[in-house]
C-alpha cells in the first residue's frame, strides 16, 4: 500500500480516537477491534504491537489524578491525615477513556512505522505538503535516536569497565547509584548537545539550506544522468574559482599565511601562523562561517596526512579545513576571507591568546 494512504488513514484513526466523547463505550468497542483487525492484517505479529503500545500505559499514569479531581458521584473515599480522597464516577470514566484513546492511538502508529519504511514515510509527508521543518525534525530525531542510544551504550559500558562487583552486587547505596545516573544522564546531554553543533556546522558547510534532498534513482533518465553530469562539471569549475579566489585574497592580504589544495576543487586547508585552529573556528562560528579543524577521520588529532606531507606541525596546529559547495557564492568566499582577516587581527590584538 502506498505510504501517502497508510499515514493519511493512521492521523485520521488517531484524530477519530481523540475526538471520542468520554464514556462512549460503543465506539471504543469499534476503534479497538479496528486497531486489532488492522494489526492481525499487517503480519506484523500482535505480540510486538501490544508490547510497543505498552508504552502507552506509562504516560497514561499521569492521567490518574482525574479520578479524584473530577467532580461525581463519590464510589470510594479515604482519609490521609487532614486530606480526603475521593474516587468518582466520572473521574473513573474520564481515566478509562484517556488510557483507551492513547492504547489504540499508540498500537495504530506503531503498525504504521513497523509497516512503512522511515524514508517512505517522510517522503509521504513531503508529498502531502507538510511543513518542511516539521518533516525535517522528524527526520533528525529517527537518525539521531541511534546515534545518543549509541552514545548512552558506551557511558553503560565505560562505567561497567570502571566498577567493581562482589557476589554479584555492586557497591553503593541507592543515593549514590542515584548521583551516578544523574551524573551520566548530564554527561550525555552534554555530549548530545556538543555533537549536535558540530553536526550542525559540518551541514551548513556543506551547503544545508533546511531541506534534505534527495534523488529517486529509478526514476532518473539517461538524459537526467547526463545533464546531472554536466551540472556536476559546472558545479567543480565554479567551485575551483571560489578556491582560486580565497587563496589570492589570503595570499596577498596575508603574506605568510599556508594554502593547501589538491585535485579536489571544493577543499582548501588554509594556515594563519600564531591563529590556533580551534579559536580560530569558534570566532568564525561567531560570524556563521562554518569550518573545521581538519578531515571526519582525524577526530580531534593532528592530521596525518599533512604529518604524511612533511607539513611544519606549526603549520598543522593553526590549519582548517575549508570545504566549498556548488551553493557556495562568491559573498560566501569573500565573508570566509573578511572572517580570516578578522581572526588574524584578534590574534594579533592578543599577543597572549598564541600561548
Amino acid at each position: 500500500m502506498d505510504a501517502r494512504v497508510k499515514f493519511v488513514a493512521s492521523i485520521a484513526f488517531i484524530i477519530s480516537a481523540a475526538l471520542t466523547p468520554e464514556g462512549a463505550w460503543p465506539a471504543y468497542i469499534l476503534l479497538c477491534a479496528l486497531a486489532l483487525s488492522v494489526g492481525v492484517a499487517s503480519s506484523v505479529g500482535m505480540a510486538l504491537v501490544q508490547k510497543r503500545s505498552a508504552v502507552a500505559l506509562l504516560f497514561a499514569l499521569a492521567a490518574v489524578t482525574v479520578v479524584f479531581t473530577t467532580p461525581g458521584r463519590a464510589l470510594i473515599g479515604a482519609t490521609i491525615g487532614p486530606w480526603r480522597i475521593t474516587m468518582t464516577d466520572a473521574g473513573l470514566t474520564r481515566f478509562v477513556s484517556i488510557v483507551l484513546k492513547a492504547w489504540v492511538s499508540v498500537q495504530m502508529a506503531v503498525i504504521l512505522t513497523a509497516t512503512t519504511a522511515f524514508p517512505a514515510l517522510l517522503a509521504a509527508m513531503r508529498s502531502l505538503r507538510l511543513p518542511k521543518v516539521l518533516v525535517g525534525i522528524f527526520g533528525f530525531t529517527y537518525r539521531y535516536m541511534f546515534v545518543i542510544a549509541d552514545e548512552a551504550m558506551r557511558l553503560m559500558r565505560a562505567r561497567a569497565a570502571r566498577s567493581g562487583a562482589t557476589e554479584g552486587r555492586g557497591g553503593g547505596s541507592l543515593l549514590w547509584r542515584a548521583h551516578v545516573t544523574g551524573a551520566m544522564a548530564g554527561s550525555l546531554f552534554l555530549r548530545s548537545l556538543e555533537r549536535s553543533e558540530r553536526i550542525y556546522a559540518a551541514m551548513v558547510a556543506r551547503g544545508y539550506d533546511g531541506e534534505v534532498r534527495t534523488l529517486d534513482a529509478p526514476a532518473l533518465s539517461a538524459g537526467a544522468a547526463c545533464s546531472a553530469g554536466m551540472a556536476d562539471a559546472g558545479a567543480a569549475d565554479r567551485m575551483a574559482k571560489l578556491r582560486d579566489h580565497i587563496v589570492g585574497r589570503l595570499r596577498a592580504q596575508i603574506p605568510d599565511c599556508v594554502c593547501l589544495y589538491g585535485d579536489a576543487p571544493h577543499i582548501l586547508t588554509v594556515s594563519i601562523p600564531g591563529c590556533p585552529s580551534q579559536p580560530t573556528l569558534n570566532l568564525l562560528s561567531q560570524k556563521e562561517i562554518y569550518v573545521s579543524a581538519g578531515s571526519a577521520c582525524s577526530r580531534g588529532k593532528r592530521s596525518h596526512v599533512l604529518t604524511a606531507m612533511g607539513i611544519d606541525p606549526k603549520v598543522i596546529d593553526c590549519a582548517i579545513r575549508v570545504s566549498l559547495s556548488r551553493f557556495s557564492t562568491l559573498e560566501d568566499a569573500d565573508a570566509l576571507c573578511d572572517g580570516l582577516l578578522d581572526v588574524r587581527s584578534s590574534f594579533v590584538k592578543s599577543p597572549g591568546a598564541r600561548r
